[in-house]
């Protein structure tokens, strides 16, 4: 005579399956906040509060204003089964819809870009978020084949933006693009602190 198992048992594995389907994938960033596991950042399917609030903070230190009310809706909607790549991470949707938008806000440059699309996303991010324009190094600087990632671009564009107060950050992802921030010297701490929030760490040129 064959078995039939209880309803509180049929229950139990129905729990146990959903669970193990919708675990979002863990993280494969390499720094995550000070005294917290992976697989605390995120919840089942809905990034943690943790995350979004690291991602509304960084909004706050980057962009203006103004880009607020068309970012605050779509971070605090990010859902892990909705990434791209199914990799549980957020940062590249966020960095993909604020670009459809045309906000400066985190901007990826592949690492084999030419020097000019480095330009052109500074002075975007300058000119939308601070409203400012000064003289960015000329890409006849170095030959024509040089990329982003050829030695002393970003140093040297780093140095003309410190000197009028501002600065490039970049947040590590152990891929080969940059993940670039634009913001005022003065916010960096925060810019920083805000970066470790969202599971990454950063860096600078």
């Amino acid at each position: 005579m064959k078995k039939v198992m209880s309803r509180k048992t049929i229950c139990f594995l129905t729990l146990l399956t959903s669970f193990y389907i919708f675990l979002p994938q863990r993280l494969h960033c390499s720094d995550f906040v000070p005294g917290v596991k992976k697989e605390q950042l995120f919840i089942t399917g809905q990034v943690s509060r943790q995350v979004t609030t690291g991602y509304l903070q960084l909004m706050r230190e980057v962009t203006k204003p103004d880009y607020h009310k068309i970012l605050t809706p779509f971070i605090n909607k990010l859902n892990t089964k909705d990434v791209s790549g199914g990799s549980g991470e957020p940062l590249y949707s966020i960095a993909e819809f604020a670009d459809d938008h045309h906000i400066p806000y985190i901007m990826s440059i592949d690492w084999k870009a030419d020097i000019s699309t480095l330009k052109w996303r500074i002075s975007v991010a300058l000119k939308k978020n601070y409203n400012v324009a000064f003289q960015l190094p000329a890409t006849t600087t170095w030959h024509n084949d040089a990329s982003v990632s050829y030695d002393g671009v970003l140093e040297q564009y780093q140095k003309i933006l410190k000197l009028h107060g501002f600065q490039m950050g970049f947040i590590d992802t152990e891929s080969d693009e940059y993940m670039m921030l634009v913001f005022r010297v003065s916010h960096k701490n925060r810019v920083v602190k805000a970066v470790k929030m969202i599971g990454y760490k950063y860096y600078e040129k």
